[in-house]
């Protein structure tokens, strides 16, 4: 069996999202219309989320929406979700929200506030919202909610850009 390499992409039914790189369609075309890999493709490449169960709901530069079933390996000794998948699920779309840019970006912080517990069998939901963009920092903040709407966690984060290295 081939390993996973990435978060699952999940694509929408109806027109397929549009990214800074062309637009994928749903015949999973791994190019856009500049040559390099779609944005879907390069966030789907991070194997640990992949691992995790991470499933990309929505991106594009500066936002991204991400889903993940929380499974019974991923409770803590209180029987509630580890605060480490927590924070991978807000770290997952933190990333892919300002790589989606096409500048390389690397995490400098990132804080998170638990305020409330989920449960194996729980769906959560990351989104990540950048709420500044400059040439070389930008801003993001993340919230990570239950299906049913209870706020989980809340998370801010700082990128570091690095323009004129290529695609991520």
């Amino acid at each position: 069996m081939t390993p996973r390499m990435g978060p699952r992409v999940v694509r929408p039914a109806g027109r397929p999202e549009e990214d800074a790189c062309g637009t994928e369609n749903l015949s999973g075309a791994v190019t856009g219309s500049s040559g390099r890999p779609s944005l879907r493709r390069r966030a789907a490449g991070d194997a640990f989320a992949r691992h995790l169960g991470i499933e990309i709901l929505a991106l594009r530069p500066g936002h991204s929406r991400m889903r993940l079933r929380v499974a019974p390996w991923m409770a803590n000794v209180h029987g509630i979700t580890h605060g480490g998948v927590v924070f991978a699920l807000a770290d997952a779309a933190f990333a892919a929200a300002a790589n989606a840019h096409g500048t390389p970006a690397v995490a400098l912080a990132m804080s998170v506030q638990f305020l409330a517990p989920s449960r194996a069998g729980d769906v959560l939901v990351a989104e990540a919202r950048e709420t500044r963009l400059g040439h070389r920092a930008a801003f993001y903040a993340m919230t990570v909610k239950t299906t049913t709407g209870t706020t989980i966690a809340t998370c801010q984060g700082v990128v570091h850009r690095r323009p004129g290295e290529g695609s991520p």
